[in-house]
């Protein structure tokens, strides 16, 4: 009975949904301008929310919340009444628990994201009931931030406090025994974060995000994390579980230290997982443990309500075989925990000697004024990601521009040089005497001899160091930086001097084998590229030499006269003087075809593009009747606040000396421009060719964005065309001559190939990914490196 009826809520939501898409007020949408467009469209197409706000109180009656029902007040004004029966809507109000569980668990992107002091424990919610080590059942839990009551799924029969996201937790508890409160957030933070509201309370478990304003410049909130961390460790009854996220950074802080040496002390630490959103979650027992276990579930991101989540049920998998598979779960002896409960150090940690015991940094910055205008900088495109393309040549650095004031290192060889995010790693080493300016944004480490230099270049770029030196970056892009101390964790092995200098040619060695098997398929590519190239040629020739022979006949049939109008044949709408323009059009062709394989390309030489600027341009002069480049409000492209460049002149707070110029870009790719013109096009054709081929359709887009990840400028290409079909890997597209259209308008497979060698030429990677089920259906990922700001 429950499933038919369960079934019968489905159809009736599908009939509202429906029924509503057709209505008068939807349809008028089509005659707005954006952004009014944008915001009317969130309103009135938000069927689910209009739904549980209309049969909330015909449910409900005199139980009725307050305070939900003045959150859903404006959904319910929107409901459009008529679209049901009267009995349908009948079923509706008595089946009402059915109706949420089957909106939450079929929850689309119409459940929002709350802002508050806390957000909600969105990304790691679903966890929860996997990690508790105690019962599931009568518990009472505190739930600063809820995310649509995800966290209490799996507990019975028990009593939950809730502040943000209350009314769905509410909601959510319908369908479930769990009693949910609702209690007021403090806004006066000198009697404590939870103020009186919990004074004689205590909970059973605690699920919470930290403070969303925890590194704000107010300083009545400087203190927020300590209080916070203090007051809902008070909170939690002894034996009692807690479940607190924190970032990175937030683990790194001094703030943080006396609530990680409480947990070291009283070892009550359980498990700590870093989670793939770049967070971590600690889970806490308020009794003492034998041992602590460290997680890595970065590698498992899954969807629920079309946001990025942690996989759960992968997750869970693989740790459970945390014994045999030690890179993603390893329990450790108390004894083994640091001040830093970052999970990937542990798991890429190695015993040994400290890096701070083989190396010194320096300790003096130089204003650019006090430099030598005949000074050579290093910059980021200097750094490599393999060892053997790591030296330093000092001829071909470049001086330093005097211009404008920056900061520098003076290093002289022997040392090493590199750049580090979360994500990876770059460096070079220098062995000349020649010194050399290094920006303040990079970091140094000075050796003792030449030897020790190579070595600790190609450890740094080796699988454990990286790992370890990754896991330890505080913050994203320009801001990354390292915690005073992190010297002292990056741990080497201990190698002799015979056993460093074989570590270093076997390094070399691997690199030499990855350039030659890169090399061989560049050489396969070419090979195809030209064999291709030949073969569309000899296409195009066949067809000029075809319609001009035809041409000919129509003229010698007409004794020696063409006229622009006549057909060229019986059999032919062509008519002569389409002919013509045809033959124009196929010498242009072949002229292409015939200078692309007589001679490379010459691209020209990499430049500062700012991102933004290039493709506003690029779009500007490739502008189409068969779609249009996005301006959703949802889609992360370029909204007017999101900028790039300084407003204005930058100058430098302790000297006054002007760092940066108004106008001046804060990322740029480092790039041919020519060369990146060129993919873009091969890109758009492709969609053109390949994903746009339903003519009856209009709302064709193509979106482009950006994001940086320290080391690399990520540019990303998509389109809402047709997906690649199940027969094509994402792999194939990049290949020369895979095409479904070889051949077909003179296309010769040629596109992705070119795509393809011309990233790797200069340094960058290109991935095409493939969701056939989301809005944007194919997505180019070009990933190029970053000019340098210094």
């Amino acid at each position: 009975m429950r499933t038919q009826k369960y079934s019968q809520v489905k159809a009736l939501v599908a009939k509202y949904k429906n029924l509503a898409d057709n209505s008068e007020a939807v349809k008028e949408l089509e005659n707005m301008e954006f952004p009014a467009k944008a915001f009317m469209e969130a309103e009135l197409k938000d069927y689910e929310h209009q739904l549980l706000a209309h049969f909330y109180p015909l449910a409900a009656r005199e139980t009725a919340d307050s305070y939900i029902l003045k959150k859903l007040d404006r959904s319910a004004s929107h409901y459009m009444s008529g679209l049901l029966t009267a009995d349908e809507e009948k079923f509706l109000v008595d089946n009402f628990v059915l109706l949420v569980e089957y909106l939450f668990e079929n929850g689309n992107k119409w459940l929002p994201t709350t802002f508050s002091s806390i957000n909600a424990p969105e990304y790691w919610s679903r966890v929860v009931k996997h990690l508790l080590k105690g019962s599931n059942q009568g518990l009472k839990v505190l739930l600063p931030g809820s995310h649509a009551g995800e966290e209490f799924k799996n507990f019975q029969d028990s009593s939950f406090w809730v502040n943000t996201g209350y009314e769905y937790a509410a909601l959510s508890a319908l369908t479930s025994a769990n009693v949910v409160n609702r209690y007021e957030e403090n806004k006066d933070f000198s009697k404590g974060y939870f103020g009186e509201y919990f004074e004689k309370e205590s909970f059973d478990v605690f699920i919470s995000e930290t403070p969303a304003y925890v590194f704000e410049e107010d300083s009545t909130k400087k203190e927020t994390l300590p209080a916070f961390l203090k007051e809902s460790y008070d909170l939690v009854r002894k034996g009692g579980e807690m479940f607190i996220c924190f970032t990175r950074r937030e683990l790194f802080d001094e703030r943080t230290k006396d609530f990680r040496q409480m947990m070291i002390e009283k070892q009550e630490l359980a498990e700590a997982i870093e989670l793939a959103n770049g967070r971590i979650l600690l889970h806490i027992v308020k009794s003492r443990q034998n041992s602590f276990v460290m997680s890595d579930a970065t590698a498992f991101v899954g969807h629920i309500y079309k946001s990025e989540v942690l996989d759960v049920d992968q997750f869970i998998a693989s740790r459970s075989n945390h014994c045999k598979e030690k890179t993603i779960s390893r329990t450790f002896e108390y004894s083994q925990l640091s001040e830093i409960f970052i999970p990937s150090y542990y798991l890429n940690r190695c015993d040994g000697k400290s890096l701070g015991s083989f190396v010194d940094t320096p300790q003096k910055l130089y204003v650019s004024d006090e430099c030598d205008a005949k000074e050579k900088v290093v910059t980021v495109n200097n750094l490599s990601y393999t060892f053997s393309s790591g030296e330093i040549s000092f001829d071909k650095l470049k001086t330093i521009d005097m211009s404008r004031a920056r900061r520098y290192w003076r290093v002289g060889g022997p040392s090493v040089i590199f750049v580090a995010t979360e994500n990876s790693i770059a460096v070079a080493y220098l062995l000349s005497d020649n010194s050399v300016l290094v920006p303040k944004n990079m970091h140094v480490l000075n050796v003792r001899n030449a030897e020790e230099a190579q070595y600790i270049a190609a450890t740094l770029l080796s699988k454990e160091t990286r790992g370890q030196i990754c896991s330890l970056v505080v913050g994203k892009d320009a801001n990354s930086h390292f915690f005073e101390k992190w010297l002292d964790f990056v741990k080497l092995s201990p190698l002799s001097k015979e056993e460093q200098l074989e570590f270093v040619s076997k390094i070399r060695r691997t690199d030499w084998g990855k350039q030659e098997e890169a090399m061989q398929a560049t050489n396969i590519r070419y090979k195809n590229d030209v064999r291709l190239r030949k073969h569309a040629l000899s296409q195009n020739i066949s067809a000029f030499d075809s319609l001009f022979r035809t041409l000919k006949g129509c003229f010698d049939d007409n004794g020696g006269r063409l006229k622009k109008g006549e057909r060229i044949s019986p059999v032919s709408d062509m008519t002569v003087e389409n002919a013509f323009q045809n033959l124009l059009d196929k010498i242009a062709v072949i002229r292409d075809r015939v200078d692309h394989i007589a001679e490379d390309q010459n691209w020209g030489e990499c430049v500062s593009i700012e991102p933004q600027q290039f493709v506003e341009e690029f779009e500007r002069q490739h502008s189409n009747t068969k779609f249009k480049y996005t301006n959703e409000w949802d889609a992360n492209v370029w909204e007017p606040y999101q900028k790039n460049h300084f407003d204005e002149d930058y100058f430098d707070k302790e000297t006054g000396k002007l760092l940066f110029h108004a106008g001046e870009s804060y990322n740029a790719m480092w790039f041919p421009k020519a060369a990146l013109t060129q993919i873009l096009e091969n890109i758009i054709s492709n969609a053109q060719e390949h994903g746009f081929v339903d003519s009856t359709r209009e709302n064709y887009r193509i979106k482009f964005s950006w994001t940086t990840d320290g080391l690399n400028l990520v540019l990303n290409v998509e389109n809402n065309g047709a997906p690649i079909s199940d027969e094509m890997s994402t792999e194939k597209v990049l290949q020369y001559g895979y095409s479904s259209s070889l051949n077909k308008n003179g296309h010769g497979g040629i596109g992705g190939g070119q795509i393809a060698e011309i990233m790797q030429a200069f340094g960058g990677n290109v991935e095409v990914i493939s969701t056939p089920n989301a809005h944007y259906t194919v997505k180019y990922k070009l990933t190029m490196p970053l000019a340098s700001l210094y």
